[in-house]
């Protein structure tokens, strides 16, 4: 008998496909003792948040009253990453825009003032919210910072 999970992969990735044409998606059946999950891993490309709107409906939901789920989805779990190239040139423009924004003050002094560790933790808390399917682009990060 085949596994059902694998079949809800391959739905998965159909219906990323159909939303995302543009996007590289890797999906993989992962199975712990807690639970099966369904990874998807992409670079670049459209958010988390993006992925999980088109993907959560099709997840599986616990009815109340012990009903039974609405689908055959396990949990699903999003990886995206972000390419060496884009996350170097995010990093440039970040040090400048806040080197000049704060009167030539370090990007640290920058950052620490407002709130963030450090540039890492900057950069990645804004690129996640940025499509980049189309690339990379100085306004695309300074529109939320």
């Amino acid at each position: 008998m085949k596994n059902p999970q694998s079949k809800n992969s391959k739905n998965i990735q159909t219906i990323l496909k159909t939303h995302f044409p543009e996007t590289c998606f890797s999906v993989a059946d992962l199975s712990f003792t807690g639970g099966d999950v369904i990874a998807i891993a992409w670079e670049d490309g459209v958010t988390d948040k993006q992925v999980e709107t088109v993907v959560t409906p099709y997840q599986d939901v616990s009815l109340p009253s012990g009903l039974e789920t609405r689908s055959q989805v396990p949990y699903v779990l999003t990886l995206r990453s972000i390419s060496k190239e884009i996350w170097d040139q995010a990093f440039t423009d970040a040090k400048n825009y806040f080197v000049f924004l704060k009167n030539k003050l370090s990007l640290r002094d920058s950052l620490t003032e407002l709130g963030y560790p450090n540039v890492h933790h900057f950069i990645f808390k804004h690129l996640r919210k940025i499509d980049l399917t189309h690339g990379y682009s100085f306004e695309s990060l300074k529109n939320i910072i």
